[in-house]
């Protein structure tokens, strides 16, 4: 039962940061340090429990390995965007912590919907620039779009992406939280 919910505790807890992230990005343009940090320790515990609360068969984290893998390819590929100025600090370190959530397997999903929803948000941008809204909604990022300036809150792409992989994976699928039990 503890490693249950340490294992409920620590996705509920990525799953509400991320969603702190996104509301922060779509603010301020701005991610806080704190949630790649609390990302990167909710991995920890639950892949802690679920490796000590599961068998083998039922673990839906796999291996460390790839996860740790799909961390640092995630956060070589933020490092060059960030060097080209393509994203900034903080969607580097979100994107590259909730990607250790994925194994290698996972990863190129993960990474095709940060694209496919950053690209949405890019065209919600070029719409914004063109109609130059009054109402900035207390948003930086609007407020940004409207003076013509360029900016995408990718916090936004990162934490949907990360709630699709994460529930399309069974992280909390009801078959799973009952393993624990068992």
């Amino acid at each position: 039962m503890i490693f249950l919910i340490l294992y409920l505790f620590a996705i509920l807890t990525a799953l509400a940061f991320s969603v702190w992230a996104a509301i922060s990005d779509f603010k301020f343009l701005k991610i806080p340090n704190v949630v790649s940090i609390v990302a990167l320790a909710a991995f920890a515990v639950a892949f802690a429990a679920q490796y000590f609360g599961l068998p083998v068969e039922l673990r839906p984290m796999g291996v460390i390995t790839s996860h740790l893998a799909s961390g640092a390819i995630m956060f070589g590929m933020t490092l060059a965007l960030f060097a080209v100025r393509i994203l900034g600090a903080g969607d580097s370190k979100m994107a590259s912590a909730y990607a250790l959530w994925f194994t290698l397997f996972l990863l190129s999903q993960y990474l095709v919907l940060i694209t496919l929803v950053g690209g949405v948000l890019g065209v919600v941008a070029l719409i914004l620039r063109r109609i130059k809204p009054k109402n900035h909604f207390h948003s930086v990022w609007i407020k940004t779009i409207s003076e013509q300036n360029s900016a995408v809150p990718y916090g936004i792409a990162i934490a949907v992406s990360f709630w699709v992989c994460a529930l399309g994976k069974g992280y909390l699928s009801f078959e799973l939280l009952r393993a624990f039990l068992t």
